[in-house]
C-alpha cells in the first residue's frame, strides 16, 4: 500500500468519482423514463442502456476498489469524532450499493431471462436460471437499493454542502478536479 499522504486524491480517484456520479445520474433518469414508457423499440433501448451503463458503473466500483487498494486516502480534515465516523461509514455504504445495486440489476435481468449486453460488445452470463418468484425478489431488491442509494447521494451533497458554506473547510477542494490549477492561478 501507498504511504503517499496528500489534503487531495489524486486525479484517478476524482475521475472515477465524477464518472461514476455522471453516470449513476444518467441511470437514474433512463430508470425512472424506462419505467412509464410502453412497450416499444424505444423502451427496449431504454433497457438495453440502462442495463450497460449499470454493468459500466459495476465496473469502476471494482476498479476503484482495486484502485483503493493500492493509494491511502487523504486524511480527513479535522473534524468531530462522530463526523470522521460518519464519513467511513458513508464511504462503506456507497461501495456496497454501488456494488449491489448492478448485480441485483444482473439478477433481476437473469430471473426473467433477457440477454444481457454489455453495449452491443460482449454477452455476460446469466448469474440464476428464469423464475418469476427470483424475478420478483430482484426488481424489489433492485428498486429498494436504487432509492437507498438516492437518499444516500442526497446526504452525501448536504454534508458537502455543509462543509463547503458553513464549516468552510476543505472537503469539497479534495474532490474537485479543478481546484490545483484555480489554487495555481490564485497565488
Amino acid at each position: 500500500m501507498s504511504a503517499r499522504s496528500s489534503e487531495r486524491y489524486g486525479g484517478t480517484a476524482i475521475a472515477i468519482h465524477w464518472v461514476t456520479a455522471v453516470l449513476i445520474l444518467a441511470l437514474f433518469v433512463i430508470g425512472w423514463r424506462m419505467v412509464g414508457m410502453q412497450l416499444s423499440p424505444a423502451k427496449m433501448e431504454a433497457y438495453a442502456l440502462h442495463k450497460s451503463i449499470g454493468l459500466l458503473v459495476l465496473a469502476a466500483v471494482i476498479f476503484r476498489l482495486l484502485w483503493r487498494g493500492f493509494r491511502t486516502p487523504p486524511a480527513l480534515p479535522d473534524a468531530p469524532r462522530w463526523q470522521q465516523h460518519a464519513a467511513r461509514a458513508t464511504h462503506v455504504l456507497f461501495y456496497l450499493l454501488l456494488f449491489a445495486l448492478p448485480c441485483s440489476g444482473w439478477m433481476y435481468n437473469s430471473s426473467v431471462g433477457f440477454p444481457l449486453s454489455f453495449f452491443g460488445f460482449a454477452s455476460m452470463p446469466p448469474l440464476i436460471e428464469a423464475d418469476q418468484v427470483a424475478k420478483d425478489t430482484w426488481r424489489a431488491m433492485h428498486w429498494l437499493l436504487g432509492w437507498m442509494l438516492a437518499g444516500l447521494m442526497g446526504i452525501h451533497i448536504v454534508a458537502v454542502l455543509y462543509h463547503q458554506f458553513v464549516q468552510r473547510d476543505s472537503v469539497l477542494q479534495r474532490m474537485l478536479p479543478a481546484f490545483d490549477i484555480w489554487k495555481r492561478r490564485q497565488a
